[in-house]
């Protein structure tokens, strides 16, 4: 029995129930037959033997899970199907399902596993945090491109106004170089052209 049980246990030890979940094996006395914590199902005592009951198991959401199950139905022999349940525990919430385990011989075992609400919400909470930092760097990107992007654009308008009020003071021999867009690079064109049709305009008129 020490051999089934102990394999048993083991077994249990390589579930991974969330986080921080635990599983278990109760009888309907509430006598623990396997857990996956290190608590062993009996204790030895003056050389006697003496099985563990569920409320002197070290482990606070194993011990705090059964008695919840002893207050909730009165006798563990009453739980006859399946059940999903939920409790508190220091205020936390626990989510519990306990599963009834007859094998129509000698075994009437519970089986139970019980998680933290925690160890569902911690996942979402970080996968909340990593999308917000993601929002956050993608809006600093956006802006940095987008006050580049404007100076590239608006500079050599500058330019170009610039270089307009110099034409209109008298000074013909301007020209304007941008490497920018093609609009602009078009509109630069013309502008240096008119600047060189006025500048000749004016040398043909002195020359006359």
């Amino acid at each position: 029995m020490d051999f089934v049980l102990s394999h048993i246990k083991i077994f249990l030890q390589s579930l991974k129930i969330g986080k921080s979940g635990q599983t278990f094996i109760i009888e309907r006395s509430g006598l623990l037959v396997a857990s996956s914590t290190n608590q062993k199902p009996f204790s030895l005592k003056d050389n006697q033997v003496a099985r563990i009951k569920t409320e002197s198991v070290n482990n606070p959401l194993i011990r705090q899970t059964a008695n919840y199950l002893r207050v909730e139905f009165g006798n563990l022999s009453r739980i006859n199907q399946s059940q999903q349940l939920e409790f508190k525990l220091n205020d936390k919430r626990q989510f519990l399902q306990v599963v009834p385990f007859p094998d129509g011989k000698n075994l009437n075992w519970l089986i139970v596993a019980v998680v933290p609400e925690e160890d569902f919400t911690e996942t979402i909470n970080v996968n909340t945090r990593i999308t917000i930092k993601l929002c956050l760097i993608a809006l600093i990107l956006a802006t940095i491109v987008g006050v580049l992007t404007s100076h590239w654009i608006s500079y050599p308008v500058m330019r170009l106004s610039a270089a307009s009020r110099e034409i209109a003071s008298g000074r013909l021999n301007q020209k304007v170089e941008v490497r920018t867009v093609n609009e602009l690079e078009v509109l630069v064109e013309s502008f240096n052209l008119m600047a060189q049709q006025l500048q000749q305009s004016f040398i043909n008129l002195e020359k006359n």
